[in-house]
């Protein structure tokens, strides 16, 4: 059955057709083949007699989380409180499925004030192997079972041996695991496959677990060159999907160092070298706040916070960045530029989508800015709260979410379903200069030339010390086009007219926006965590003409 969540423009039966042609078009026929091979196959679990191996006093123990497991086995995961006090938790179809899934992470293992939970993780891990016999149930899909299996292995590794009971279970999720790699997805999820056979491999003994340690080692060395780009940025350009590759980085780090002698010195050396890079990259992508930009699926609270991971890096003996000086920043791998003044900086998104052959993570965003003054966040992307199938998920992703140019109703990549993408817009940038203190960057990208006018849009920022011009130009033919600003719930809108309107920050600081377009003042909503929604104003300025320029300046 074709999935309800195809773009709106899809609905008659060539137009399906098109949307799935232009999205499997772009997929790698390995994809293709271990889906088939995935439908054909059973993996079988076994049972395993396993041993754990000695660790040197090398393993660091440091809390990354927050936390999520309370009294009375109640749990919190995406701002949903919830419990898992019977069997029946694990998998309550009541609950989403990524909400399910964060239960078989075990997250909390790893969490704040984890030390004085110590007894409940126990009881918790054989609660869960009692109740969760193999293969049943969404514990034993393999993305939730290699994130179990690192952060028990991380539990085990900073306090005591455990039972023979759960060895013996964490061998069997790793052998199992083994049969069931999510090559057909690849990207991030084939990544916490490999990390977590490195993890099993490691920490237990014997033929098997060499193994998972052979065959995670070999997938890792693959895909840290494929994911993470020549200027340090994950290839899925979601700084949320950065930050959580980053950490799995750094966990390997820590776990090689825990088994010196089974790891070969150089891999350590050019692990800690990538994990440089993606530290350099995060620097450059974190707002003054110190939380994330947000571009395509990017929420605080997902990812460790930056500060923890520069922290947990810099406890590891991994170089850290310095915050740069220099007014712009350009990230030609990845696809984003920051302008960095005194007191404003901005975000300019003129990236591709992610990887062509897996866009799931993507946002209809190309052209999209974020701004933030003295330190308060001032333009913002609307952000992810959700997953999943649902006319809200694809309004998040869509274009008119984001601050950039809409045309004719239409997102700049066609997003669809909760993780798809058919045809897609590619940016390319023209300019990226500071001259005389005045930093300009101008992309361009052709999203909009499927329409039928083939149009073109180009986006032209100039930033000075205390003033900043946009300027959007759409070539070809149109009907109607808008820009959209979407305002931080802090930023109060004060005297408006049809071309001008005055924002104040709580710092008393005022913004004064004026434009060639009409502005229209809307109501909207921010979501910065998962099933967080926060009401905010937006501004929509309406094209006159092909050019439309708008000013953001600083008073006083």
């Amino acid at each position: 059955m074709l999935n309800n969540y195809v773009r709106s423009d899809a609905s008659t039966l060539m137009g399906r057709v098109a949307t799935y042609f232009h999205t499997i078009k772009y997929m790698k026929i390995s994809q293709i083949y271990f889906r088939i091979v995935k439908k054909l196959q059973r993996p079988t679990p076994r049972i395993m007699v396993a041993q754990s191996k000695s660790a040197s006093e090398n393993w660091l123990s440091l809390p990354i989380y927050n936390q999520k497991l309370f009294e009375n086995s109640e749990v919190e995961f995406l701002n949903q409180r919830g419990s898992i006090e019977t069997s029946n938790g694990w998998n309550d179809e009541s609950k989403s499925k990524l909400w399910l899934y964060n239960i078989q992470y075990f997250d909390d293992l790893c969490a704040s004030t984890g030390e004085s939970r110590i007894d409940q993780h126990t009881s918790l891990i054989e609660r869960w192997i009692r109740e969760n016999p193999a293969p049943i149930g969404n514990g034993w899909e393999p993305y939730p079972s290699s994130l179990r299996i690192v952060n028990w292995i991380k539990f085990f590794l900073s306090n005591d041996t455990p039972s023979q009971y759960v060895l013996d279970s964490v061998a069997q999720q790793a052998d199992f695991l083994l049969q069931n790699l999510e090559r057909h997805i690849l990207g991030n999820h084939l990544f916490a496959n490999a990390k977590a056979l490195v993890f099993a491999g490691l920490y237990l003994d014997g033929p098997d677990a060499k193994n998972w340690l052979d065959t995670g080692l070999r997938i890792y060395r693959k895909e840290v060159v494929e994911q993470v780009l020549s200027d340090g940025g994950n290839f899925e350009l979601s700084p949320m999907y950065h930050s959580i590759m980053l950490v799995d980085l750094l966990d390997l780090i820590n776990v090689f160092g825990a088994y010196p002698n089974k790891i070969e010195a150089g891999l350590v050396l050019e692990t800690k070298k990538v994990a440089n890079k993606m530290l350099s990259w995060l620097l450059v992508m974190t707002h003054d706040d110190g939380e994330l930009s947000f571009f395509n699926d990017t929420a605080i609270g997902v990812a460790a916070k930056p500060a923890i991971i520069y922290e947990y890096a810099g406890l590891l003996g991994v170089d850290l960045p310095v915050k740069q000086t220099e007014k712009l920043t350009h990230l030609v791998d990845s696809g984003y530029s920051r302008i960095q003044m005194t007191s404003h900086s901005l975000y300019f998104d003129h990236a591709k989508v992610g990887p062509d052959y897996l866009p799931g993570h993507a946002h209809a965003d190309t052209l999209s800015i974020e701004w933030t003054v003295m330190g308060q966040r001032v333009l913002v992307n609307s952000g992810t709260s959700m997953y999943g199938l649902s006319d809200e998920r694809l309004r998040q992703r869509g274009t008119d979410a984001h601050n950039t140019v809409m045309v004719d109703g239409e997102n700049s990549s066609e997003v669809w379903s909760g993780f798809r993408v058919a045809r897609r817009a590619y940016a390319t940038v023209s300019e990226a200069s500071e001259t005389e203190g005045v930093v300009k960057v101008t992309a361009s990208h052709d999203g909009y030339q499927r329409l039928k006018g083939k149009v073109t849009h180009t986006r032209s920022i100039a930033a000075e010390e205390s003033r900043m011009q946009i300027t959007d130009n759409l070539s070809g033919k149109w009907s109607a086009a808008e820009a959209m600003y979407h305002l931080h719930p802090d930023i109060k809108v004060g005297v408006i007219t049809d071309h001008s309107v005055q924002l104040s920050l709580p710092n008393k600081q005022v913004v004064s926006v004026e434009s060639t377009g009409k502005i229209i003042l809307s109501d909207g909503f921010w979501y910065p965590e998962f099933g967080v929604s926060i009401s905010n104003k937006n501004l929509k300025i309406v094209f006159d003409g092909s050019e439309l320029n708008t000013s953001f300046s600083l008073e006083g």
